[in-house]
């Protein structure tokens, strides 16, 4: 099997700085990010970091309403828009309810 060439890529200086203030030029402006297990570790850091970008991040978690309201809180500090939402993401009603 043979691999094509890969082209790395820089992530956007929002992404390398979270706390770089957001501008509505922003490619993830007017852009919604939903991130699973986002109430900690990983999960986490990736809502925030996308809250930097300029994303509106949905902070999804199944058991850990105190991490993810911290999570969105941390968000809302550094100017950014975000909100919690409980649900099994396997189970969409347990969502769209």
């Amino acid at each position: 099997m043979t691999i094509s060439s890969v082209q790395i890529l820089s992530p956007p200086a929002a992404i390398d700085d979270p706390s770089r203030s957001k501008t509505t030029t922003s490619k993830l402006a007017n852009k919604i990010a939903l991130v699973t297990g986002a109430s900690k570790g990983i999960g986490a850091s990736i809502g925030k970091h996308l809250g930097a970008a300029g994303a509106t991040v949905i902070v999804n978690y199944a058991t850990s309403q105190s991490g993810a309201d911290k999570i969105v809180a941390d968000i809302r500090a550094d100017g950014g828009q975000a909100t919690a939402i409980q649900g099994e993401i396997l189970n969409a009603s347990t969502i769209l309810d």
